[in-house]
């Protein structure tokens, strides 16, 4: 089975920067590349990729930062960590992470990059696929 075409990328969202100098510590040659530090899982995080246009999640961990409001604007203070919780597979066959901010709440969809890692991907696919109730088949309730 072939996976579903991944993000084009024109969402504005992309982590907030924790300070770190790109390239420090993460084997990257330092200044070669525009990036950043996830504040997640700490691996340097490019701020362009195949296939995207702005970086809006750390390929490495699939985690976030709440940073918009609305995508682009940079306007939410609530600048908390958004957890990848599911994925969804647009009617254009995109697929899309589901983040939750560790925060507030929110739920906010975020194209998938081509860089994102297959193994993070699979790994959330995989957690949700065993969290998923049993299906019955004689129409009842698992509950009751």
């Amino acid at each position: 089975m072939s996976r579903p075409r991944r993000g084009r990328g024109d969402s504005t969202e992309r982590p907030g920067w924790n300070g770190a100098v790109a390239g420090e510590g993460d084997g990257a040659d330092p200044g070669s590349l525009p990036g950043f530090i996830c504040t997640h899982c700490g691996s340097f995080v490019p701020e362009m990729a195949l296939g995207t246009g702005q970086r809006n999640h750390c390929p490495h961990c699939l985690w976030s930062i709440h940073v918009d409001i609305k995508p682009g604007d940079r306007r939410s203070l609530c600048a908390s960590e958004m957890e990848p919780v599911a994925i969804w597979v647009a009617d254009s066959g995109e697929w899309r992470l589901i983040h939750r901010c560790t925060g507030c709440g929110v739920l906010k969809p975020n194209r998938t990059a081509g860089d994102d890692s297959d193994s993070a991907i699979d790994a959330l696919a995989g957690r949700l696929e065993r969290s998923r109730p049993e299906r019955r088949t004689d129409g009842s309730n698992r509950d009751g």
